[in-house]
Order: C-alpha cells, then sequence, then structure tokens
C-alpha cells in the first residue's frame, strides 16, 4: 500500500507530465501570443509599405502579449528572418509555435475536482459567467488588468515608429526592445521574489505606488521637454513602466481568480476578454496619436495606470492601493 502524500507537501499535477513539464507547458503557452507578435515587430516598415499605408500608421496588428522572456528573442528571430528574405516569413513564426504548444497540451488531463465541472451550454456558461461579474475581487482586478493592457498595447503597436521615426534608431531598434524586455523579465521575477516575501497585497501596492510615481514623472519630464524627451530618457522610463506593468500582471490575474477557483477554465477566459479584448478597444485612442511626439504614450500611460491601480484597490482593500503600503 502506497503512504498518502506528507502534509504540506505539493502533489504532482494530475495527469502524464510531471510538475516541471507542466510549468513549461504552460510557459510555452503563454509565450505564444508573445513570440507571434513581437517576431513581427521588425517588419513592420516593410509591411506598411506592401499594404499602402503611410508611413507613421499605426493600423498595423492591435496586439496582445503576456511578457517574460520570450520578447528578448523574438524581435532578434524576426530581424533574422527579414535578412533571409521577406517580412511574409515572420507571420509564421506563430502558427507553427502555436500548433507545437498545442500538440504538447494533449498530455493535459482534466483537474477540476468533479463537484466543481460543470456541463458545457449556454444555460450554465451564462450562469458561471454572472456569478464571476458579480465578484468584486475578481472584477476589479479584471478592470485594473484592462487599462493596464491599454496603457500597454501602444508600446507593441508604435515602438518601432517611436524609436525610429521620432528618435531615428530604426535600425536598431530590435536591440533596444529586447534589451527592454530582458530588465521586464527580471522586474517579474522580483515581483514573484516579494510576494514570497511580504505577500500579493503589499507587493501589488508597492508596485502599483512605483508605477503611478514614474508615470508622473515621465509624463512631466516629456511635456517639459515638448514631447521628445532625450532618447536616455525615454528609453530608460519607458523600460522601467513597461516592466512594472508586466509585473503586475500576474499579481492582478491571481486576484482576479482567487475567489473563483471553482469555476477556474470560465474565469479564466472571462477574464482574458474583459482585459485583453477591452484593453486593445482602448489602446487606440493612443496609439492613433502617437506622431511627431511621445507625449501621447506618456499621457495614456500615466491615465491608465492610475486608473487600474484605483479599480485594483477597491477590488482588493476597498481604498486605495498606495495606503495599503
Amino acid at each position: 500500500m502506497n503512504a498518502p502524500p506528507a502534509a504540506g507537501r505539493e502533489s504532482r499535477p494530475a495527469g502524464n507530465q510531471g510538475r516541471r513539464e507542466f510549468l513549461a507547458l504552460m510557459a510555452a503557452a503563454s509565450a505564444t501570443v508573445a513570440i507571434s507578435i513581437d517576431v513581427m515587430l521588425p517588419a513592420f516598415g516593410e509591411l506598411r509599405e506592401y499594404l499602402g499605408l503611410p508611413s507613421d500608421s499605426s493600423s498595423v496588428a492591435l496586439v496582445v502579449t503576456v511578457f517574460l522572456i520570450v520578447p528578448t528573442l523574438a524581435p532578434i528571430l524576426g530581424q533574422t528572418l527579414l535578412s533571409f528574405g521577406s517580412w511574409r516569413y515572420t507571420f509564421a513564426v506563430g502558427p507553427v509555435f502555436g500548433m507545437l504548444v498545442a500538440l504538447w497540451s494533449t498530455r493535459l488531463t482534466e483537474t477540476l475536482k468533479p463537484g466543481d465541472r460543470r456541463p458545457i451550454n449556454l444555460r450554465s456558461l451564462a450562469k458561471t459567467v454572472g456569478e464571476i461579474l458579480m465578484t468584486r475581487k475578481t472584477i476589479g482586478n479584471a478592470i485594473a488588468l484592462r487599462v493596464m493592457s491599454a496603457a500597454f498595447l501602444p508600446y507593441l503597436g508604435s515602438s518601432e515608429r517611436m524609436y525610429g521615426e521620432i528618435y531615428d534608431h530604426g535600425d536598431t531598434f530590435f536591440l533596444f526592445f529586447a534589451g527592454s524586455a530582458v530588465v521586464m523579465a527580471g522586474f517579474t521575477l522580483a515581483s514573484a521574489l516579494l510576494v514570497r516575501l511580504i505577500g500579493t497585497r503589499r507587493t501589488m501596492a508597492g508596485v502599483f505606488t512605483v508605477l503611478v510615481v514614474a508615470a508622473t514623472l515621465n509624463l512631466l519630464v516629456t511635456t517639459a521637454s515638448d514631447g521628445v524627451p532625450a532618447f536616455a530618457f525615454f528609453f530608460l522610463a519607458t523600460t522601467v513602466l513597461i516592466s512594472l506593468q508586466t509585473s503586475l500582471s500576474p499579481l492582478l490575474t491571481s486576484g482576479a481568480l482567487d475567489e473563483v477557483g471553482h469555476a477556474a477554465g470560465t474565469a479564466a477566459s472571462t477574464i482574458g476578454v474583459i482585459s485583453l479584448v477591452g484593453g486593445a478597444l482602448l489602446s487606440p485612442f493612443v496609439d492613433s496619436a502617437i506622431d511627431l511626439t511621445v507625449t501621447p504614450f506618456a499621457a495614456g500611460f500615466f491615465g491608465f495606470s492610475l486608473v487600474a491601480a484605483l479599480a485594483a484597490g477597491w477590488a482588493n482593500t476597498g481604498r486605495s492601493v498606495a495606503r495599503v503600503v
């Protein structure tokens, strides 16, 4: 007879895969969107020319991503593909990578407890979604995710133009983008460490406080510089802002799912629709305004960060997040 697992020891995930493989699969799945998007960024200039769009057009990809280390490599991969041939090559990376991850995911089995499983029909789905939307902690954190996505998406959509047309660094854009991604990965890992040390709520409060302060400073300096601050400041400030935003994403997602674990799959899908699709609908207001200066980006990041902080504060404490620190 096998002995039961020791108290407090984590059991292995259900199914055929071990814990390490499960974590690797989840990382690969979350990287699918990032690699599909970021590998195409160096090709945006050629893509605009092919489609007959103005050189300053922001119409290329309302895009969404969950970022860690893949964005460091994806633009470099995209630049490499461009050196071998057409920009069309970059569009093949996402489907191929996605297909590989989809095949890998067949090793997963259902882990939801039988009592929490729901039939697949519209009535059951509507009831579950309604319950999710009525959960304050879930909807508040989802709204925060939505506006933070709206703050970040203009960076993806217009970073190539800002670096190339405003700062004349188009040829080395992919290197700066990759460098920012390395910093983003470091911020995300640091926030995970802080969660272990001081807890999720205090970590989220601290990160939001730093984010709002940094976004305010960035807006003030940008405005004082007639919309075109020194490139060094722009690169540093933008990297810090997007890194803070990235480190908040897992914290907000965890908070949104905290009280709806019995319907985790439906909740994750609902939160995804609210945050990613909602963010994609808001971000064009900033993206389309970016022209000869980076003021719209700075103003948008400040406004969205402030709204996200208030939404997260309402969801998690009922008061301003900054006051929890």
